[in-house]
């Protein structure tokens, strides 16, 4: 069952806090390495999803702090990312700091990126450019869109996972966010309504790489992390995507997430 908080504000006395790291983004086809990484493994148990990373066990995920790569543009806070894993789930939280939240649409699959949000992007384990991914992203009010997505600009809301389990909360200094995506909607992309849409069968990658998916938990995914700051428009993400102006949407330039096994 998907669940939700809806415990946020609109307004709030501004406060100050430090801006996130940035670092000029490298020019587009540049290349160099990705980042990588490790994910543990945590018992079921020791996490709930109730939009608080506050367990103990998240203490063993590394810290992923996003960076500006545009620092031209407007100045973005912090935000702080971990990753963990169950066996069977993909937990993700945000940390985020924040003087003013916007959160305005409050329907699943609505329009979230038009409020603060942060988001998980997805990807096969494909070496080089994958050809599609998933896009799961996170309003302060605890409302979100997950959909596949194909380059540019092809869209598929259907992919709609029922026990993907989202929580998020307003806290002193921003707002936090806990999401936990059971490894086996990845691969189920593959069965939603329109998946072999546009793409030749060569393009679909959650199809071609649906036995290495089923894995629990899979060896590799490709993965990228980013956040919205509104009103600023200002983007922070974790793997550069070497584009000019603030934009995450790049496949080339998804990192690695390692997953402990047994």
């Amino acid at each position: 069952m998907a669940t939700s908080c809806r415990n946020y504000h609109k307004d709030s006395q501004p406060v100050s806090y430090p801006p996130a790291a940035t670092k000029t983004s490298a020019p587009r086809g540049t290349g160099g390495p990705l980042p990588e990484l490790h994910v543990p493994r945590i018992p079921a148990a020791a996490i709930t999803i109730d939009g608080i990373p506050d367990e103990p066990a998240w203490r063993q995920a590394t810290v992923v702090p996003l960076t500006n790569y545009w620092p031209g543009h407007p100045v973005a806070q912090r935000t702080l990312v971990r990753v963990l894993h169950t066996g069977d789930c993909l937990l993700v939280s945000f940390v985020c700091e924040d003087d003013v939240l916007i959160a305005t649409h409050n329907a699943r699959d609505d329009h979230t990126w038009r409020d603060d949000c942060t988001e998980i992007f997805l990807a096969a384990p494909v070496e080089g450019a994958p050809h599609e991914g998933l896009n799961i992203e996170i309003n302060p009010a605890g409302y979100w869109a997950d959909v596949l997505f194909r380059y540019p600009n092809w869209i598929n809301p259907d992919w709609s996972p029922v026990d993907i389990r989202v929580a998020s909360r307003a806290t002193a200094p921003g707002w936090t966010v806990e999401v936990a995506l059971p490894f086996a909607a990845i691969p189920d992309v593959s069965k939603v309504s329109g998946y072999g849409m546009i793409a030749g069968s060569s393009r679909q990658d959650f199809r071609l790489y649906e036995s290495t998916l089923r894995a629990s938990p899979p060896v590799r995914l490709r993965a990228n992390f980013a956040r919205w700051h509104r009103p600023e428009n200002a983007l922070t993400v974790w793997s550069d995507p070497q584009r000019p102006r603030p934009h995450a949407l790049e496949f080339d330039r998804f990192g690695w997430l390692v997953f402990d096994t047994p």
